[in-house]
C-alpha cells in the first residue's frame, strides 16, 4: 500500500504490518512500514526479519526486511492492495 511519509504526503508502494484494527465503526488499522534496509534497525525498537528465519517464507517477504516501529500510521482498509503474508508473534 502507499505509506504517508512524514509530511504526511502519499508515499511509495510498500509493504505494511499491521498491528491492531482500531475500535469503532471504521475500517481502519495502525500499521508500521516495512522496509528491505535492514542496516537502519533501531535496536529494541525494530523488527528485524531475515530470510534464514524459519517462518520468513510465510512472511511472503523477498529480501532481509525490518518492521519500522517509529514509523506508525493508522489506514483504512479500502488502502490495502494485497496480503503477502503473516508474522509469527515469537
Amino acid at each position: 500500500m502507499p505509506f504517508p511519509n512524514v509530511e504526511g504526503d502519499v508515499g511509495k508502494l510498500r509493504p505494511v504490518l499491521l498491528l491492531c484494527r482500531v475500535p469503532g465503526s471504521h475500517d481502519d488499522y495502525v500499521a508500521c512500514m516495512i522496509s528491505s534496509r535492514v542496516h537502519q534497525a533501531v535496536p529494541g525498537l525494530d523488527v528485524v526479519f531475515l530470510p534464514d528465519e524459519p517462518d520468513f517464507a510465510a512472511t511472503g517477504l523477498k529480501v532481509a526486511s525490518l518492521a519500522r516501529l517509529g514509523r506508525l500510521a493508522t489506514l483504512s482498509a479500502t488502502s490495502f492492495r494485497a496480503r503477502l503474508g503473516r508474522v509469527s508473534l515469537d
